[in-house]
């Protein structure tokens, strides 16, 4: 998973980024809306192929993300993750 920190790009390895969202409250339990969510754009470049843009939010935060996706043994996988965060005004 890759991001801007203080202009730098990040790399964030799934296993620290799973431990790092696993103790969290879910914006479900916190009454927090889905109203923020889009999916901004799919693209299918081929048959196995796709990239995704997508919003979300979570409380205090809005995520632009960019999902690189491909298709395995009949099955969509998103294999990487870039992403843009904000403070949710």
């Amino acid at each position: 998973m890759h991001s801007l920190a203080d202009g730098k790009v990040s790399d964030l390895p799934l296993e620290d980024w799973c431990k790092l969202v696993e103790g969290r409250a879910s914006p479900k339990s916190q009454n927090f809306g889905r109203e923020l969510e889009r999916i901004v754009r799919v693209e299918e470049s081929a048959p196995n192929c796709a990239n995704v843009t997508l919003t979300c939010a979570v409380p205090g935060r809005f995520f632009t993300d960019h999902l690189s996706l491909l298709k395995a043994d009949g099955r969509w996988q998103i294999v990487n993750k870039v992403f843009h965060s904000r403070p949710l005004e």
